[in-house]
């Protein structure tokens, strides 16, 4: 991608981080490409400190937890940006963290009020889940700059 996108593409990537879309990776990249522009989709398994069954969530890292960010390191679970975000310096993971402290307060419980009612409380857990993410997105953008000098 040229480096005019390498903005675009490092708030993906924390994108995907704060929500947990480990599935989005070099193996499976879910993003749509033409020419310079690109779209992501395929979020299916994002969201797994909130939605996984109780059982299983002491063992999901927060990607603000020690260990919590994984999307970096080699391999087929790599996230497919990072090897363009890594050395780039084109890209400013604070301006991306700053779109998501502007939101007020109560979007993702207003997102949650208005899910249908089918999806149950998984929404209210996503919302809480978004809320506390956001509250510790500092954190998560100094271990993305971490990876970044490893």
């Amino acid at each position: 991608m040229p480096r005019h996108q390498h903005q675009i593409q490092g708030q993906t990537y924390l994108f995907d981080t704060i929500i947990q879309n480990w599935d989005r990776r070099i193996a499976n990249p879910n993003i749509l490409k033409k020419g310079d522009e690109f779209r992501i989709l395929d979020h299916e398994e994002c969201f797994g400190s909130a939605t996984a069954p109780d059982d299983e969530k002491p063992f999901i890292h927060v990607p603000w937890s020690v260990g919590g960010l994984t999307n970096f390191i080699a391999g087929d679970y790599q996230h497919p940006f990072w090897r363009t975000l890594k050395p780039s310096n084109h890209v400013d993971f604070n301006v991306a963290a700053q779109t998501w402290k502007r939101l007020p307060a109560d979007t993702f419980s207003m997102y949650a009020n208005d899910a249908p009612p089918e999806w149950g409380a998984a929404c209210d857990d996503i919302a809480s889940y978004l809320t506390l993410a956001v509250q510790h997105i500092d954190e998560v953008v100094v271990a993305i700059e971490g990876a970044r000098q490893l």
